[in-house]
């Protein structure tokens, strides 16, 4: 059968007009698959500014439910939790999208205790969900490890998923997730809301029990073309500001979409690059950018943004992001730099001198930094990156483990398969940081260290 004529009979079939329907969201029963309904769904955990003491919760609901409630206990281990349980409410607001109208809910918990397992559960209008867990962070200082993915963005359900759940099977103590933006595809004016139902069924329940820290790319933004057919960048999605609920500490004019949390001796902050070029903020940010990182002490300090510095992908130079970001980055301490939107991989140490040797150790005057990919969507190499970078790969989708000690930074890139790609670490003392080189060829044992 043809796509086009898949696509009638979809259409003929749905309560939904044909125009509604975007063009590439051709899939078996696309639009009651994502229709919002009476149990809670979509949920995602994200952090407060301080983890240890804050984490916050969004779902969907379809419309009957018209209130922000959720239950919260310290987990126990054992079944009957609920006779202890606190009722919390939140915020609520209406979302209508072309796949009909839905509630996005968000709770905020505050006054945790810190290194507590706690459980959780939502309303909807059918009922309570399931409990589900999670653990808030220490307050001082301690290992752990986390998870970041660059885009997932295209077929995120079909291809995309795949690179998640190997991540949760490769890491599955890991205590937080980070995103380097283009979550979808969502651009032209249609908020694709079938795309926010793949993201979050890819995830699964590693997004409702993980604290996940999402940048914003140029993707969670609405787009029309300008009659010269360039890109004229209209709004923020909708559904962002209602899927993530994020600490409200953010640079000014961006507070949407830019903050910080800090983790167990990390500080975390995460840049919006498609605000900072298309919508006026890019000295604001700078300026929080810079002061984030000189209030962070001893921290381990590491960079979320989704346009990269350095680029891998495609024949550009990204002038504009490394001009402004990069004399900030370096001068003010900043450990990683994690980007995505090149839709390749690479890991640069020292631009300006060229890749290290593999096996070797190069002395840290500026960050690592890192693009990567975790969806089927894929650029070419560009020529600038065999001369940046130290490692580079194409075509391939990967995943990352980051594991810290207060000492150390380990680095490992695995590929969909659970193959080790790439590997580094960044050690700190009084003398300074130095990059370790521990490319497989390299490397004598590439598996992250328990």
């Amino acid at each position: 059968m043809s796509v086009s004529l898949l696509a009638g009979l979809l259409i003929a079939a749905s309560p939904v007009a044909a125009q509604e329907l975007h063009p590439d969201s051709v899939r078996p029963a696309v639009v009651e698959r994502w229709r919002a309904g009476g149990w809670p769904d979509r949920v995602v955990l994200t952090p407060g500014a301080d983890p240890a003491r804050e984490m916050a919760v969004a779902w969907r609901t379809d419309p009957r439910q018209t209130t922000a409630r959720a239950e919260l206990v310290v987990d126990d281990g054992g079944p009957d939790i609920e006779d202890a349980a606190q009722r919390i409410e939140g915020r609520t607001t209406e979302l209508s999208t072309p796949l009909g109208v839905a509630r996005y809910h968000q709770v905020r918990f505050t006054d945790l205790t810190p290194d507590t397992a706690y459980a959780y559960r939502l309303r909807g209008a059918d009922g309570w969900g399931e409990w589900r867990s999670f653990r808030t962070a220490a307050a001082e200082a301690r290992p752990f490890r986390f998870v970041y993915l660059g885009d997932l963005q295209n077929d995120v359900l079909e291809v995309g998923a795949r690179a998640v759940r190997q991540a949760w099977r490769t890491a599955p103590d890991a205590a937080l997730v980070v995103h380097a933006g283009d979550l979808v595809q969502q651009r032209d004016g249609d908020p694709h809301d079938a795309e926010w139902g793949e993201w979050t069924e890819a995830g699964g329940a590693l997004l409702a029990s993980l604290p996940q820290i999402p940048a914003a790319g140029n993707h969670e933004y609405l787009e029309t073309r300008t009659a010269d057919g360039d890109t004229d960048y209209t709004r923020l999605g909708p559904h962002w500001p209602v899927q993530f609920a994020l600490p409200d500490n953010g640079a000014t004019g961006a507070q949407a979409t830019s903050y910080l949390v800090d983790h167990q001796g990390v500080r975390f902050i995460v840049l919006d690059t498609t605000s900072a070029l298309n919508f006026g903020t890019l000295e604001a940010q700078r300026d929080w950018l810079r002061a984030a990182l000189d209030s962070a002490g001893d921290r381990w300090k590491i960079v979320v943004m989704h346009h990269p510095v350095f680029s891998c992908g495609r024949n550009y130079e990204p002038t504009r992001i490394r001009s402004t970001f990069r004399p900030v980055l370096e001068s003010h301490g900043a450990d990683l730099v994690l980007q995505g939107h090149d839709h390749c991989y690479s890991r640069a140490s020292d631009p300006d001198a060229g890749p290290v040797e593999a096996g070797r150790t190069r002395s840290l005057d500026g960050p690592v930094y890192v693009v990567s990919i975790a969806g089927g969507k894929m650029y070419p190499l560009n020529p600038q990156s065999a001369t940046q970078a130290d490692v580079r790969i194409g075509d391939t989708q990967l995943f990352q483990i980051v594991d810290l000690t207060p000492g150390r930074l380990s680095f490992h890139a695995f590929d969909a398969t659970g193959r080790i790609r790439d590997a580094f670490e960044i050690e700190r003392s009084t003398e300074g940081r130095s990059l370790i080189d521990r490319q497989p060829s390299a490397a004598t044992d590439p598996a992250p260290s328990d």
